[in-house]
């Protein structure tokens, strides 16, 4: 960075789970970038305003949830430091609250609670439970959104074709259209 080199953290996390390492790597100070929730969200550190967001069709949403609740499973989306979900104490909403260091936010309906734009939904669960039910949801709604497991208890689903590679692409069209310039030697995924 002292350099002139351009720090880019790519990662599954949301935004607030990727603050910390941005903050030790002062991206803020030198002009690097998150791509958070594998490339479905951009953000500037040197301003933390996000330049580029693809967000879920809406009615993703109620669709998930019923899904979700017909495989008794839970599902959590985020919203600025918390994690949305009515399953407070599911053990696998209890490991996303630690990788991320965020704050659980029990709310009692989460489609009535959840409409605000959404970049990434989180279903939980037994990783055999995620398996089998991994291939349905990509039969009924994998031409319209993108199905990926991180984990084997974590099915996280996206807006269709988001990728970390994706935004980096993105990035490079902006940088070479705006005044930023990007010196990237390498990319680290996460």
């Amino acid at each position: 960075q002292e350099k002139g080199g351009t720090v880019i953290l790519a990662s599954g996390r949301p935004v607030y789970g990727i603050i910390p390492l941005a903050d030790e790597l002062k991206l803020h100070k030198y002009g690097g970038y998150i791509i958070a929730f594998n490339g479905g969200t951009i953000i500037e550190c040197s301003s933390m305003k996000s330049i580029w967001e693809k967000w879920m069709p809406g009615k993703s949403i109620t669709f998930l949830y019923k899904f979700a609740m017909e495989h008794e499973i839970g599902i959590v989306t985020y919203e600025d430091e918390n994690i949305i979900t009515e399953t407070p104490e599911n053990e696998y909403v209890l490991e996303e609250q630690k990788i991320n260091k965020m704050t659980i936010k029990k709310v009692d309906s989460f489609c009535d609670y959840v409409k605000f734009p959404v970049t990434k939904c989180l279903m939980v669960g037994d990783g055999d439970i995620l398996e089998n039910i991994e291939t349905k949801l990509k039969e009924e709604v994998g031409q319209m959104l993108s199905i990926y497991r991180s984990a084997p208890y974590f099915l996280e689903i996206m807006p269709l074709n988001i990728t970390k590679d994706g935004a980096l692409s993105w990035l490079s069209a902006y940088s070479a259209k705006t005044e930023h310039s990007l010196r990237m030697s390498g990319a680290l995924f996460r």
